[in-house]
């Protein structure tokens, strides 16, 4: 099964169309881009924002804490998914569930992917910090240094998980 991940990096916005896949996948915003089958979101803001309300995503993972609490929308949460894929020593001391980009990975794996195709995931190489659409995160925390962690912790994860995931869209 091929799984398409989107990711709100600024080359998303390099994407004309939604990618062709069995199941599509949003990390926050990028389900703004184009429709998907879930969203994934571990942010009590971001699911209370106005931008979220505008998803047309079914499904989500998020924290079990934040059902019914902050949504309603079905879907599985992080705790659930730590059973069957628990966290590993490499990803020094932090959890895949840490990000929502890498907890992405892990609802592919989920879902029986076979093949991952992931876009707008630039982790900081783009010209600018701002999405693919120019939104700016009041909580951005987007220094060098935190985006070498969250590469850090996606590469762990699809070695952890031994996934077949290419990127499209980076310049380099």
């Amino acid at each position: 099964m091929n799984i398409a991940i989107l990711l709100s990096g600024p080359s998303l916005a390099d994407l004309s169309d939604a990618p062709i896949a069995d199941v599509t996948i949003g990390v926050k915003r990028a389900a703004l881009r184009f429709s998907c089958d879930w969203i994934v979101v571990l942010d009590s803001p971001d699911l209370r924002s106005e931008w979220f309300a505008k998803v047309d995503a079914p499904l989500l993972l998020t924290r079990g804490e934040y059902r019914p609490k902050y949504t309603t929308l079905p879907g599985v949460d992080c705790e659930t998914l730590e059973q069957t894929y628990p966290h590993h020593p490499h990803l020094g001391g932090w959890r895949w569930g840490t990000f929502s980009s890498s907890a992405a990975l892990v609802l592919a794996k989920h879902l029986g992917a076979t093949s991952i195709d992931v876009y707008g995931a630039d982790f900081g190489q783009g010209k600018t910090l701002a999405e693919y659409d120019g939104f700016e995160s009041p909580e951005k925390r987007y220094t060098p240094e935190r985006w070498e962690f969250e590469l850090g912790v996606w590469n762990a994860t699809i070695e952890a998980l031994k996934l077949k995931v290419v990127r499209h869209g980076l310049d380099g």
